[in-house]
């Protein structure tokens, strides 16, 4: 049985001003359905990477299949996001949800994050690597107090 801990996943903490932002709210309704989804879906780990397959997105939003890559590439385009294969990663996920630096090396979270980058394809790794240069792996002792408590 998988661990609990592992997968588990964090709650998506979204601030309202989302909706002021002009990328957002140049959006027509479906591509903003679609940067909703891809920040609150159940699928999304706690790096902000989620699978996101035409097929299960048009079958989770309603938005028909044909649509999906238009929809999606204007959504990508409204937030900072990356397409890896059939990820789709959040870029500014762990700053805003767990932090960045020494928080982030010290949070509970980064030895899930670890585990997870691993199963990454290569450039999806990379990409976050250079966006958060501490994923490096860290020794036990740089990571053994939490910088913030998880609620």
């Amino acid at each position: 049985m998988i661990t609990s801990l592992l997968y588990e996943i964090l709650k998506a903490l979204i601030d309202s001003s989302i909706w002021t932002d002009p990328a957002v709210e140049s959006l027509d309704c479906k591509a903003k359905l679609i940067l909703f989804w891809l920040l609150t879906n159940p699928s999304r780990d706690n790096a902000g990477v989620t699978r996101c397959g035409h097929r299960r997105l048009s079958f989770e939003t309603g938005i028909g299949e044909e649509e999906i890559e238009e929809h999606l590439s204007n959504a990508m385009k409204a937030g900072r996001f990356e397409k890896h294969g059939d990820r789709v990663v959040s870029l500014n996920w762990i700053a805003k949800q767990i932090g960045k630096g020494d928080c982030l090396i010290r949070n509970n979270i980064y030895k899930q994050i670890e585990r997870l980058m691993e199963n990454y394809p290569r450039s999806l790794q990379s990409s976050l690597r250079r966006r958060y240069p501490e994923l490096i792996k860290q020794t036990e002792e740089e990571t053994e107090a939490p910088c913030k408590p998880l609620s």
